[in-house]
């Protein structure tokens, strides 16, 4: 048998070598510019940190921070009780509804009652008769109030009585233990004198009666039995 070569008629068609050649040429030709992969990767950032910030802040640019408040509170470092002449500065915080803390705030300060308390725009509350009056902060549609009670009692007299030389000798005249316990005691009826804290002098006036209840016995146990009546009377001074 004899084998037989078969090809292609010309006229039908370019060889496949040439065809090859052609889809070369359309590949190899112009195409569209592709951009930096940097520049793609820049721009889905950019467009993540607005998509957060816009659903961070309802509100939006621009808006003043007062219309973001929902809550205020006023609070006073030395509680609720100020002594007649004194003065004091209270803090307002003003927070979102979520409990968010919101700064650059505004406040407009008002007294309820100026003939006992009256406060200025800074927030300085002066007292200046016995009774009570409502301090209060606003902004935006918000308010905040601390009631404060005004008393007249004279703390520096209250302090003065542990600097009276009987007192002072009662002290010195203890043991070691007990009148560095005493001595710290008497100190913070001093800082509370100085503050004007009327809650705190109350407090170290009971610290200085229980530090002499402890005192077992002995010649320290007399003294600090006269020192409790230092401090009893003290606690009558604040209470009357």
């Amino acid at each position: 048998m004899t084998a037989r070569r078969t090809s292609s008629p010309r006229g039908r068609g370019a060889p496949a070598q040439s065809r090859r050649g052609i889809a070369s040429a359309e590949r190899g030709g112009a195409q569209a510019p592709r951009a930096p992969a940097a520049f793609l990767l820049a721009a889905a950032v950019a467009a993540a940190v607005v998509a957060c910030g816009d659903g961070d802040d309802p509100a939006g640019p621009g808006v003043p921070p007062e219309e973001r408040v929902a809550t205020i509170e006023v609070t006073s470092p030395i509680d609720t009780v100020m002594v007649v002449g004194r003065s004091v500065r209270l803090e307002a915080v003003a927070r979102e509804a979520d409990g968010t803390a919101v700064s650059g705030v505004a406040f407009t300060w008002a007294a309820s009652n100026q003939d006992v308390a009256a406060v200025d725009g800074t927030g300085l509350v002066q007292a200046a008769a016995p009774g009570t009056s409502s301090i209060s902060a606003a902004a935006g549609a918000a308010t905040g109030s601390l009631r404060m009670r005004v008393v007249d009692v004279d703390l520096d007299a209250i302090a003065a009585l542990f600097t009276d030389p009987y007192a002072l000798a009662l002290v010195s005249g203890m043991g070691a233990d007990a009148r560095s316990r005493v001595q710290a005691a008497i100190a913070d009826c001093a800082s509370a004198r100085d503050a004007g804290h009327v809650i705190a002098m109350g407090e170290c006036l009971r610290q200085v009666a229980a530090e002499a209840a402890t005192v077992a016995g002995g010649a320290d146990r007399v003294l600090a039995a006269v020192l409790d009546l230092y401090a009893d009377r003290g606690l009558r001074l604040l209470d009357s």
